[in-house]
């Protein structure tokens, strides 16, 4: 918490497709289908994730505002990657016991030693409601391709 309150950030980071717009290599924002950065565009807000706890393997911050959620599904074969999600947000927030993070104990050793399907996460709608979902289903999402940061046409 003192970190959080140091560093003026927050636990919470927002999904890149509701807040990021995407860059071309001038820097210059390029008109992106499957990106919303104004929410009353978000086609369907309650079905459509804006918020995620943060990994705790991430400094807290201005700089981490928000998720690469983009890069979590693999592009040929659509499945998601929980490794590669868990470096990013923290989909069993709300567990009994901790995972330990600290300089001795990898990022990838915590993201694949411990059982990380234990828990749940709050996740705020762009509607504003806020859903606590089981990480065990946010894993199983991943690993069937459902992409469950993208918003739904």
């Amino acid at each position: 918490a003192d970190e959080i309150v140091r560093e003026e950030g927050t636990s919470y980071v927002f999904n890149e497709y509701v807040s990021t717009p995407t860059i071309d290599s001038n820097g210059q924002d390029i008109d992106d289908p499957e990106i919303f950065t104004s929410l009353d565009q978000v086609p369907r807000p309650s079905e459509t994730m804006m918020l995620f706890e943060q990994s705790d393997e991430n400094a807290r911050g201005a700089a981490n505002d928000h998720v690469h959620s983009r890069g979590w599904f693999n592009i040929t074969t659509g499945r998601g990657d929980f490794v590669k999600i868990l470096g990013e947000i923290e989909p069993d927030r709300h567990r009994q016991g901790a995972i330990p993070h600290s300089p001795q104990i990898s990022n990838n050793l915590r993201r694949t030693r411990y059982d990380r399907t234990a828990g749940s996460a709050n996740y705020l709608y762009c509607d504003t409601h806020v859903k606590s979902i089981p990480a065990a289903r946010i894993k199983g999402w991943a690993e069937s391709g459902f992409n469950f940061a993208k918003p739904l046409l």
